[in-house]
């Protein structure tokens, strides 16, 4: 543990900081071998399961939606993937559940945010709960509107937000009819 000047924090040397690897070098580099222009480890990792994913869905029309089309619209330039919500399901480890998540997703026509939503609830995997959606969106709208207003003052924003506070506890101690 290090002190300084009365702050006190754990510090572990050994401690990888991010994601832990979920694929191999090997792969993530051989699917990278294709477009040299991705070079963040992301985006390589983003190529390799959406690869996987092309390979899982290519033959079959229930999946043309988030393929951008058949195979022959690919290829002739016609269609355009959905590179943002294809690697989402890719992840999935089973070819029979990839697709049945893949179906839900071409049912559905989400938004690349709300397709991330559907493959996260279908592998169970929680949010951390010290950065909830509500805080996010929060400061989103918050952001948005300093855009708009740059003159918007720190007490000005305070003074809204302890007025939204109020009134949300005011609406929620109302009787529902």
């Amino acid at each position: 543990m290090k002190t300084r000047a009365g702050i006190t924090e754990n510090v572990s040397e050994n401690r990888k900081r991010g994601r832990p690897r979920v694929l191999s070098v090997v792969d993530v580099t051989r699917s990278a071998l294709y477009f040299p222009e991705v070079t963040t480890a992301r985006g390589k990792q983003n190529l390799f399961y959406q690869q996987r994913a092309v390979c899982v869905l290519v033959d079959d029309p229930r999946f043309y939606w988030i393929m951008g089309g058949s195979e022959k619209e690919i290829t002739s330039g016609r269609g355009t993937m959905r590179r943002s919500i294809l690697p989402m399901p890719g992840r999935i480890q089973d070819d029979n559940e990839l697709k049945s998540v893949a179906d839900e997703i071409c049912r559905v026509k989400p938004t690349a945010r709300h397709a991330a939503e559907i493959v996260r609830n279908y592998l169970g995997v929680k949010r951390s709960p010290d950065v909830p959606a509500l805080v996010n969106r929060i400061i989103g709208n918050i952001n948005d509107y300093i855009r708009r207003y740059p003159d918007t003052t720190t007490e000005q924003l305070q003074s809204a937000l302890w007025t939204a506070l109020s009134m949300v506890g005011k609406r929620s101690k109302e009787p529902k009819p």
